[in-house]
């Protein structure tokens, strides 16, 4: 499977960069990205940005981390690229343990390949990935430093935080869902769950808020999403009814003709 990686030593002679310093090159870009944030974003269309950059191979691992799969990271990053595309990006999922051991595979695969490798500046398992390359390959392995640029609490923006705020938001609308209307528990519940939302939005590019993929992230990362309309109309009311008082089949039916009464009603 690695004759993907077979023609790039061939792409990268006919693409030699006027810049001896920063020959043209692939980039390697290797992460859990369970999921990923606007901080990954951001790295990446910085790498794109750069002339010397022919193509940026966003490795994905292969593991799941709190419900979340290498298959939905990919779909995120896929809505990433649909709201601002970039034709250099190119999403894999890693076929080893390690995205680390795809790289290895690729140097070994094509021994004229000179790539870059991305990782995040100060990240200590970052560098001993690095090192180990550079101790199998040599110069054939280019190190690309990454800086972080979002920050959040003074610390940069972490797929583990964002992990963190889904598991809250979905806590909150499960809240909700099983709480009295105009109670303080309820308003308590809503008010931690709109603050919860604007902090999962931040955890997203503005590109993918502004031309509204939102929504389909929430829909890949299976959040119960309830829309601030939802939470101010009557209708919301009426499946507050229904959740609250269907406790045996007998309240069913009752309940059933009521909420059907009351939907002709609004």
């Amino acid at each position: 499977s690695m004759s993907k990686y077979k023609s790039l030593s061939s792409i990268l002679k006919e693409e030699e960069s006027a810049n001896p310093a920063n020959p043209a090159g692939i980039v390697f870009y290797p992460g859990n990205f369970k999921p990923p944030h606007k901080g990954h974003y951001a790295s990446v269309m910085e790498l794109a940005a750069r002339a010397y950059t022919i193509k940026i191979i966003v490795l994905i691992s292969s593991k799941t981390y709190d419900n979340i799969t290498p298959e939905e990271s990919a779909a995120i990053w896929n809505e990433f690229i649909a709201a601002n595309p970039i034709p250099k990006i190119e999403i894999q999922i890693s076929e080893n343990k390690s995205p680390i051991q795809d790289i290895f595979q690729a140097f070994d695969g094509d021994l004229n390949l000179k790539a870059y490798v991305g990782y995040g500046a100060g990240e200590a398992d970052d560098m001993g990935y690095i090192e180990s390359l550079k101790k199998a390959f040599g110069n054939r392995v280019m190190p690309l430093s990454i800086e972080e640029k979002f920050l959040v609490n003074g610390a940069p923006i972490s797929s583990t935080y964002v992990r963190e705020v889904i598991v809250r938001l979905n806590q909150y609308s499960a809240a909700i869902r099983s709480t009295k209307r105009d109670t303080t528990d309820f308003s308590k519940a809503r008010n931690g769950y709109l603050n919860t939302l604007e902090e999962l939005k931040n955890c997203f590019p503005d590109a993918v808020m502004q031309k509204g993929y939102f929504d389909d992230i929430l829909n890949i990362l299976g959040i119960d999403y309830i829309s601030v309309d939802e939470l101010q109309e009557n209708l919301f009311t009426i499946d507050w009814w229904k959740n609250i008082l269907v406790e045996n089949d007998e309240k069913e039916q009752t309940i059933h003709k009521f909420i059907d009464f009351a939907r002709l009603e609004l």
